[in-house]
Formats: structure tokens, sequence, C-alpha cells
């Protein structure tokens, strides 16, 4: 009995020795990934990732991550291999589908890419980045039905789409595909099950603005705000529909209620910021727009640190720009040239 008890009080301290070890390694992993995401020198922070990678070898992030890392110094393949490791740990995660289907199509490899970027599409049936990708991929080969379907869809889940740089170069090259984008994405709408959800009713209100139903729009969109007073885009949306029907005044009313909701709305900040005729108003709703773009972070971001509990970069898309080509149009050089002669203009203190 007693060389049992030593046998077994030997396993504990061995079972926790082996733990505690385990953990410290986990956590210098976690470090070694996290100065990578913030290194600025890319051959540096690819060896830093390497080290945690030979430590912790089964955090999916790590290789997504070093996978991005290889797409910044134009290591193509190298990526994929990074990229399908990744997935190989987690097939679940639509952003590694995603990013897949962007290698593969950097690679022409339209096939593979297609079908990597479906995937992901079928992971996250409500992700606007996903359809309109998606659809430019078929409008680019010329299945517009399709390009379509996918763009009414995406409008359907994110109708600030409709004020992004995609949607207006869309607009002026087929006037009459967007006008039946339109339809399609308010038919959308229509069989959802309207009548006691806000979002929805906020998002047909703005289709319904942008058809030019002006009146209906405006009074779905207050029916939004009564089912829920903090939703922040129906005050934006209102603040839209009071500028087409020049009152500056209710349309700054709404546009400040929209940004109390969520101080992080760049678009309702830019809307304040252009109709603000103070000089210092004006400036400090810049700086907040400039502060916010500086340290803007994808909803991917967000996921990536909520499911890997480690750092990820803010982008998880191989080019630069495509979330924003689908966002509300900020017009950042603007700001930054209209900031900068701005602060010169205001009077210096003493």
């Amino acid at each position: 009995m007693k060389i049992f008890l030593k046998i077994l009080h030997y396993c504990n301290w061995t079972g926790f020795l082996i733990i505690t070890l385990s953990t410290i390694a986990i956590a210098w992993a976690d470090n070694r990934n996290k100065l990578a995401c913030n290194m600025t020198n890319t051959y540096k922070a690819i060896q830093t990732l390497h080290q945690a990678i030979k430590v912790n070898a089964i955090n999916p992030l790590y290789y997504a991550n070093l996978g991005l890392l290889y797409v910044r110094i134009n290591a193509i393949d190298s990526a994929l291999v990074q990229f399908q490791k990744a997935y190989v740990l987690n097939s679940n995660d639509a952003g590694f589908c995603f990013n897949l289907g962007l290698l593969y199509q950097l690679q022409k490899d339209n096939n593979k890419s297609l079908e990597y970027i479906e995937r992901a599409k079928a992971m996250e049936e409500y992700n606007a980045l996903f359809l309109v990708y998606l659809g430019l991929f078929y409008e680019n080969y010329g299945s517009i039905e399709k390009a379509k379907i996918l763009y009414a869809e995406a409008i359907s889940c994110d109708p600030s789409i409709l004020d992004s740089s995609f949607y207006s170069e869309l607009k002026q090259r087929d006037s009459l595909l967007t006008t039946n984008i339109l339809d399609q994405s308010y038919r959308n709408l229509l069989y959802s099950n309207l009548s006691e959800d806000p979002i929805q009713l906020a998002h047909l209100g703005k289709i319904l603005e942008a058809k030019g139903n002006i009146l209906v729009a405006d009074s779905i969109l207050k029916r939004s705000i009564c089912l829920l007073p903090n939703l922040n885009r129906p005050y934006l949306y209102l603040g839209q529909i009071a500028l087409l029907n020049k009152d500056s005044i209710k349309a700054k009313m709404y546009f400040e209620k929209a940004v109390l909701l969520d101080p992080y709305d760049m678009f309702a900040l830019l809307h304040l910021s252009e109709m603000e005729k103070s000089n210092n108003k004006k400036q400090a709703y810049y700086s907040s727009i400039l502060h916010l773009l500086e340290h803007r972070a994808s909803s991917r971001y967000d996921m990536n640190m909520g499911i890997y509990k480690t750092a990820s970069f803010g982008r998880t898309e191989i080019y630069p720009d495509i979330e924003k080509y689908i966002q509300p149009r900020i017009g950042e050089e603007k700001i930054h040239t209209i900031w900068n002669k701005d602060r010169m203009a205001l009077p210096k203190s003493q």
C-alpha cells in the first residue's frame, strides 16, 4: 500500500510538472506569435513565427499569420502551404478557406479558387464580403445571373454596401443590373419575418431609400427604432434621408444620435464632419476618423481573437483593400488633406 501511495504521489508530481511546462511553452509560443504580429521587419517576423510553431504546432492561426507574412514578400507558394496547414487543423474556419481561394486565384488556378471561396460562403452564408467577392468572380467570367443573385444577397445582409466603391462602380458598369439587384434584395427581405425584426427593417429601409421610395423608407426606419431604440444604423439612414430632403438640422440630429450609439461608426462621423461649421469640431471629427482608420480591425480579426485566444493580423484577406471596397466610402486621402490644411489654418495656442 505504501509503495502504491509513493507511486501515486510521484505520478501526481510528474503530471503537475508536465502540465506546468506545457503551459509555459504554450505561453512562450503565444508571446512569439504576438511579437511577430507587431514587427515591421517581415523576415524577422517570419523567423519569430517559425519559433512559435516549433513549440506549439497545433494552433492553426500561427500558420495563417505566417501565410500572410509570406504574402507580404510575394512568396505565394509558401503562403499557400501555410494556409493549407491552418485549414487541416481547422477545416471549419471560413477565413482560411477564403484566403486559400484568393491564393489559388493568384496562382491562376480558377477552379481551386472557386472551390474554396464557395466553401467559405457555405460556412458563412451571410458574410457580405464572401458574397460580393464570389459575385465578382462570376461576373468576371460572364455568369451575370449568378453574380446578380450573390450581390442581392450581400446587400440584403449589409445594405451599407450601397454607399461603397463596389456599388458605385457596379452602377457605372450596368445601371439596369443594379436596379434588378435592388429589386431582388427587396424581395429577399420581404420573404423574411420583418414585422418584429428591427435589424431587417433597418436593412429594408436603406434599400427602399436607394430605390427612391423615401417616404416608405422613412416610416420603416422609424418602426425599426421603435422596436430597438439603441440600434445605430436606422439613425444613420434617417440622416441620409433628411439630407436628401435638404433638412440639415434634422440630418445632423440623426447623425449625432448614430454616433452617440456607436462612436466607432466612421460613416456617421464623416457626415457630421461635412456638416460642421466650426473648424475645431470638424478637426475633432477628422481626428477620430483617422484614428479609427489607423486602428481599424476587421470582423475576421475579432473572430480570430475569440476562437484562438491569441494575436492575429487585423486583415486576414490576401488583398489589403478588399474589405474597404465594400464598406461605405470614407475618402481617407481627402480627409488627410483637409485635416492637415485645417490644422495649419487653426490659430496656434500661446
